[in-house]
């Protein structure tokens, strides 16, 4: 009978035998790579790459590539060997090696290399440029919880609405970005709420300590926004209405 991955994660995975044996869970999960798990050559390989020691760093790259380029790959393998690569720790054979690992890795579930395949396919690295393509990656990303898609999504598009999204997160570029804009859409006739929305975004940018953030309120505060009052900032004025047209 032979060793099978479920075995050793129900070996691993028990508290009894974390407590006691970890060894022996070393033990038994390079047994298991060395018997072609991807899982276990991944898990073998990451681990080695924690020493500081050059040949233990090569040595879990080395299994980190078997567990990517396996015949049942495992995903955060084909990421983490595309992101050594992009860090120059391992040359690429082929010059869209990275993109082909991450879109495997992000078709596979993984969310950071969803933000990867978005990144490569917006700046044309390693395929042809795809605009549309990235937005949809990054907003993937987003939708599986890194908000950061948002923000790359917004920018790229530069939609409002995604933004506005990255924004509520607590993306400072975002929150920087899109005051700037409400506030000068405020100055239009009707447009007070706006503004005070905008202010709203800034401070938040400022209270997240963006130093952008807080010279710009500065500046509106002090100066107003092209002929906007802002000194009086009583309470009752401080939602929607800060500025007042002088």
């Amino acid at each position: 009978m032979g060793i099978t991955d479920d075995l050793l994660n129900d070996w691993h995975h028990d508290d009894r035998f974390d407590m006691f044996h970890k060894d022996e869970a070393k033990y038994w999960w390079m047994v298991a790579a060395q018997n072609g798990s991807s899982e276990a050559q991944f898990t073998v390989g990451k681990s080695l790459l924690n020493f500081e020691m050059p040949e233990k760093h090569v040595e879990g790259i080395s299994w980190i590539r078997k567990a990517a380029y396996n015949k049942t790959p495992d995903a955060d393998a084909q990421y983490t060997f595309a992101y050594q690569m992009e860090l120059g720790h391992i040359q690429p054979e082929y010059p869209n090696d990275m993109y082909v690992l991450y879109l495997a890795a992000a078709e596979s579930g993984v969310s950071e290399a969803a933000l990867a395949v978005g990144h490569y396919l917006e700046h044309g690295i390693g395929i042809a440029p795809d605009h549309d393509a990235a937005i949809g990656w990054y907003l993937r990303a987003a939708e599986e919880g890194f908000e950061e898609g948002y923000l790359l999504a917004g920018l790229l598009s530069d939609d409002d609405h995604y933004l506005r999204k990255a924004a509520k997160a607590g993306h400072v570029a975002a929150m920087l970005l899109i005051g700037t804009r409400e506030i000068k859409n405020g100055l239009n006739p009707g447009g007070s709420e706006t503004f005070g929305s905008g202010l709203n975004y800034l401070e938040g940018a400022a209270r997240l300590g963006s130093l952008d953030g807080v010279l710009a309120l500065a500046d509106v505060y002090e100066n107003g926004w092209n002929g906007w009052d802002c000194s009086d900032r009583s309470e009752e004025r401080r939602v929607g209405k800060e500025c007042r047209s002088r």
